[in-house]
């Protein structure tokens, strides 16, 4: 299985936004960190990072709620 999602270009690209997702809310994380001059980074910093790097659904308005 795995031999086939590497050889799908689809799954190269689904692969590639997942690393670069990962990559941006540590890179996230780190900057809340350093702002708030602490070198450890603790899990409210990776929570902040995520709510900024990742697209809420097309669903989620405010008027909805």
């Amino acid at each position: 299985m795995v031999s086939t999602i590497k050889n799908d270009a689809t799954g190269e690209k689904i692969v590639t936004r997942v690393v670069g997702q990962i990559a941006a809310i540590c890179q996230e994380a780190g900057m809340h960190a350093v702002r708030k001059n602490r070198y450890v980074i603790l899990p409210k910093d990776f929570e902040k990072g995520y709510r900024s790097n990742v697209k809420k659904p097309d669903t989620d308005f405010e008027f909805y709620k």
